[in-house]
């Protein structure tokens, strides 16, 4: 985010910020932090994950950081999961998640397998092979009682077979407890190729509702994203069809969900699909509740990755504001009343970096963007996700020696350093 004219970037976050150990020294490309001082750093993700991620899903509540990723192999393709009690410092061993059910299909970045949390019982979700597009068919589940350490199959979240396949899927917990599940389907009300689709689970994925349409018109194969307020409403973030903008969607009481319109009104025009999604974020009780998107456009006149916010619930958006010139593609957002923080990739003649910016003011002023990963790598496809000490940041680094996944601890309180 560029900060507004005029004014002192809120944030100063450049000398705030050093490289985790073990990823080859301090980044200062485009920022500088070569210069910080000491701070919690986290140990890479490849100390206890193998090389090679095909696809990458986080999950964070207080200190506990839950990451589920698909590998592969000489065997074939595995979905493994470690988990941290200490916000991302320290890693638990990997263990195996899909054991005893079916193999991931094609699991990629933009439809990861997805993994949630409700105390010491997790739920691990992906899409499996079959006759739809792309070789995709319907979703399985795997489910944990003792906080990842073992793993027994669970049932398909929607038992019914659905033409074209299940995939882009989401998964969140609610403050009540419940699992929250969108993905992309065809089913009898669908129009087009794909609509996106909304279950529930009350059991810790012993068992799920009965779909229910969230909008029956959507991109075929743009990832999606679920949030919760803290009020328990939903809110999903997704591609649309006709413009190709991302839509906003709410679930409050019962099972209807209302459209709150664009997350940027680009009104870009594409018979095809980007293969990009977003990033969301509610914020805040109901009455007083902000909502913060991180939305990629391919419009010929504004391409590039934006910020938008809505500050009464979704019932209007402010103007999108651009987070760089430069040419960025992928992004999300986390953070709470109190600060935000956004991360995202560009390309670079090296092959990619990611940023980081933050805000204090529920958005209206962003700190200069501040480059995470080392100039000599080629880095993309960030994720942040808010613990108790701050903000963990992952990505993938490709290195001639193998693809790894990257992580980095940022301190709220040096966030909150001027």
């Amino acid at each position: 985010m560029r900060p507004s004219q005029g004014r002192r970037p809120l944030l100063a976050l450049a000398p705030m910020l050093v490289l985790v150990v073990g990823c080859g020294g301090a980044a200062d490309a485009g920022g500088n932090a070569a210069d910080a001082g000491p701070l919690a750093t986290t140990k890479p993700l490849g100390d206890v994950l193998p090389a090679g991620p095909k696809s990458l899903d986080v999950f964070a509540e207080g200190d506990a950081v839950d990451v589920l990723v698909a590998v592969e192999d000489e065997a074939g393709l595995k979905l493994l999961h470690t988990h941290s009690t200490d916000g991302g410092a320290t890693w638990r061993a990997a263990t195996r998640v899909d054991a005893a059910g079916p193999t991931p299909h094609r699991p990629s970045f933009h439809s990861a397998p997805q993994i949630a949390r409700v105390g010491e019982q997790l739920v691990a979700v992906w899409t499996t092979g079959g006759t739809g597009f792309m070789g995709r068919g319907p979703m399985a589940s795997a489910r944990s009682r003792d906080g990842g350490a073992t793993w027994r199959s669970g049932p398909a979240p929607a038992a019914k077979p659905e033409r074209g396949g299940q995939g882009f899927i989401d998964l969140a917990s609610g403050p009540e407890g419940d699992l929250h599940l969108v993905w992309l389907g065809k089913r009898p009300d669908t129009i087009g190729n794909k609509g996106i689709y909304y279950a529930r689970s009350g059991d810790h994925g012993a068992s799920w509702s009965e779909p229910k349409a969230v909008d029956t018109h959507a991109c075929e194969c743009c990832a999606t994203r679920l949030v919760t307020g803290s009020d328990g409403a939903l809110y999903t973030l997704y591609r649309d069809i006709d413009p190709r903008d991302m839509s906003v969607a709410k679930l409050a009481a019962g099972d209807s969900w209302t459209r709150l319109g664009y997350a940027g009104a680009f009104a870009w025009a594409f018979d095809g699909c980007p293969h990009v999604g977003g990033g969301l974020l509610a914020v805040g009780p109901p009455e007083q509740r902000s909502l913060h998107a991180v939305v990629w456009t391919g419009e010929t006149e504004a391409q590039g990755v934006y910020y938008v916010r809505s500050t009464d619930d979704g019932a209007t958006w402010h103007p999108p504001q651009r987070v760089t010139d430069d040419p960025a593609i992928h992004a999300d957002i986390t953070g709470s009343a109190e600060f935000l923080v956004a991360a995202w990739d560009t390309r670079t003649d090296d092959g990619g970096a990611v940023y980081v910016a933050a805000s204090r003011d529920d958005g209206a002023h962003w700190s200069a963007p501040v480059t995470i990963s080392d100039a000599a790598t080629k880095a993309s496809l960030p994720r942040v996700v808010l613990t108790r000490g701050g903000v963990l940041m992952l990505w993938l680094e490709q290195r001639q020696d193998g693809d790894v996944l990257n992580a980095r601890l940022l301190q709220d309180t040096d966030l909150d350093s001027n």
